[in-house]
């Protein structure tokens, strides 16, 4: 049962190169059976998806390892979050060695807990569509932005964990009636309109995306602004084709109650040339779950 992994997303080389050391000679003493991605005969393979993002007085390193057979649909993750007491403009600048050390035994046990349980293939629901199906958006530097944005649409934390995957539940039929527990009270309460600026139904397709995550991170959201903890709006802008690509640009801004602006959260991509121009799908997604890091980044802590 060969495994092998792919090449890490959103991590700098340096670092992957070091996390790589460590996945190494943490998979030889566990005995897994990695193998080299070009080789034959992988069963598994798995990509890993990392951000790096500065909160108050400390650095958040989130991390998701996802698990794919030989057919393309993610049968597993490992996911997790290390905090790092610096806070530098360059997250990663501040991420010591002892941290990745910290995420390649967390990664390797994962993975031997899991092979050790007979390795189940229950596919996830939710699943997002494997990495390379969508573009990638990639961070666009722009002073007084706050919170950059990941390289990938797989990576998607909260404020304090990442955003899990969506629990679905079946009704049982028959059988007595029992009491359903309510659900817990939200974290926090948000406001998002529909995107301008957007082609197709992106305008619609964005909001709701991005909505989707917030509620994974615990948020509820209203349909009156004056109700809402936070207001999120977005914006995106369509350059004209050139070689028949257009470079995508979104801009989401997070303001407070009162109306002030915490910070915002811009995203570029690229894509074929009439691509988005009438259903976004599973480009909406990406965006948002790019976006998603950022955006609740920019919400304090405690309401």
């Amino acid at each position: 049962m060969a495994l092998a992994f792919e090449p890490v997303v959103g991590i700098p080389e340096d670092r992957a190169a070091a996390l790589a050391t460590e996945l190494g000679a943490g998979a030889a003493s566990s005995d897994l059976p990695i193998t080299g991605r070009d080789k034959p005969g992988v069963r598994f393979r798995i990509k890993g998806y990392f951000d790096a993002v500065a909160a108050g007085n400390e650095t958040r390193v989130s991390y998701i390892w996802d698990i794919f057979n030989a057919e393309g649909i993610r049968v597993h993750r490992i996911a997790g979050t290390e905090s790092v007491a610096a806070a530098l403009p360059n997250p990663w600048s501040g991420v010591p060695d002892d941290t990745l050390k910290d995420i390649a035994r967390k990664t390797v046990e994962g993975l031997r807990s899991w092979l050790d349980s007979g390795a189940p293939t229950t596919t996830v629901a939710g699943d997002p569509p494997p990495p390379g199906a969508t573009p990638a958006y990639a961070e666009a530097p722009t002073a007084g932005t706050r919170a950059g944005l990941t390289r990938t649409a797989a990576i998607a934390t909260g404020r304090s964990s990442r955003i899990p995957d969506a629990a679905t539940s079946a009704p049982v039929s028959g059988g007595p009636t029992t009491a359903v527990a309510a659900p817990p009270p939200p974290r926090f309460t948000y406001f998002i309109s529909d995107v301008p600026g957007a082609t197709g139904d992106g305008a619609m397709a964005l909001a709701h995306a991005l909505s989707t995550q917030l509620e994974a991170a615990g948020g509820a959201r209203v349909a009156v602004r004056t109700d809402a903890d936070y207001a999120i709006a977005g914006e995106a802008t369509i350059a004209p084709a050139v070689k028949g690509r257009q470079i995508v640009a979104i801009i989401w801004s997070v303001a407070d109650k009162a109306g002030k602006t915490l910070g915002s959260v811009r995203q570029i991509g690229k894509f074929e040339r009439g691509s988005l121009d009438k259903a976004w799908g599973t480009s909406a997604d990406t965006a948002a779950a790019s976006a998603a890091p950022g955006v609740l980044a920019l919400m304090p802590q405690e309401q």
